[in-house]
């Protein structure tokens, strides 16, 4: 399980794909209209599912990866735009192994970007803090991006970054150790521990399952329930500002570019 991929060196151009044919091969369009154009790219269990969510909400701009397929077989994303990274049986909490499997997936992952994320004004890798596949990939799936976007959109590296978020869902308490370690790690990865601000990507969104579970548990939803439930409640909370900002209203100011400048500001 070698990495056999070096980011610090990327270069699309001298990945083995078609850059030219790719990107003429999937016309990709939301199913809605939106103010803006997000992509997705879900890793892990938690992020694959994040990414089911999405998709059966409209976007289409959605990669899922993963270290084992066992966890992305319910799912709504169809199976052409799934990686699996070669060698594994998932990460087993392991950010190291999450990590070397996106470096070793990275070409895959960029020629589906390459047909898939055309055109979008913002990518977000969604991933859980807690675990080993998408604690441990989403710093370098978040750079991958920046660095597409940069060589596809011929646009500087601060402003790529600025367009490359991430969705995370903390850990609960429960989860153990292992888990909290993991979500310390992943947040030192984005955030600035002096300064408390994002140190390049937005935007950083925080799920906080714990407290999400607290207040669901007064509607009484079921407990086999409740991790679907918290997603479609932030995909719903999440797609409803940007069904906002596509709408004219004598009422409300909220437009692209403002919806556009409030992701552009770091942890949200």
């Amino acid at each position: 399980m070698s990495n056999s991929f070096d980011l610090d060196s990327l270069d699309i151009g001298d990945l083995d794909f078609d850059l030219g044919a790719s990107l003429a091969e999937d016309v990709v369009e939301d199913a809605g209209e939106r103010g803006l154009k997000f992509a997705f790219i879900g890793s892990g269990q938690c992020g694959n599912n994040i990414c089911s969510t999405l998709w059966d909400n409209g976007y289409r701009r959605v990669i899922l990866f993963n270290t084992t397929e066992k966890d992305m077989r319910i799912n709504s994303v169809p199976q052409a735009y799934h990686v699996v990274a070669e060698g594994y049986d998932g990460a087993g909490k392991d950010r190291s192994a999450g990590n070397a499997a996106a470096l070793s997936s990275a070409q895959q992952i960029l020629g589906l970007m390459s047909r898939r994320f055309r055109g979008a004004d913002f990518i977000f890798i969604c991933a859980s803090a807690g675990g080993g596949t998408g604690s441990g990939s989403a710093k370098t799936l978040a750079d991958m991006a920046k660095s597409w976007l940069m060589q596809t959109e011929n646009i500087e590296e601060a402003e790529a970054a600025k367009r490359v978020g991430v969705i995370v869902a903390l850990p609960k308490t429960q989860e153990g150790t292992t888990s909290t370690q993991n979500a310390k790690a992943l947040l030192r990865d984005f955030i600035d521990a002096e300064t408390g601000l994002s140190k390049q990507h937005s935007p950083l969104f925080l799920v906080d399952n714990a407290r999400a579970e607290n207040i669901l548990r007064g509607v009484k939803i079921p407990l086999a329930q409740m991790n679907g439930a918290i997603n479609k409640i932030v995909v719903q909370l999440f797609d409803m500002f940007n069904t906002t900002s596509a709408r004219h209203s004598d009422i409300y100011t909220l437009d692209s570019k403002d919806y556009s400048g409030i992701l552009s500001s770091g942890i949200v």
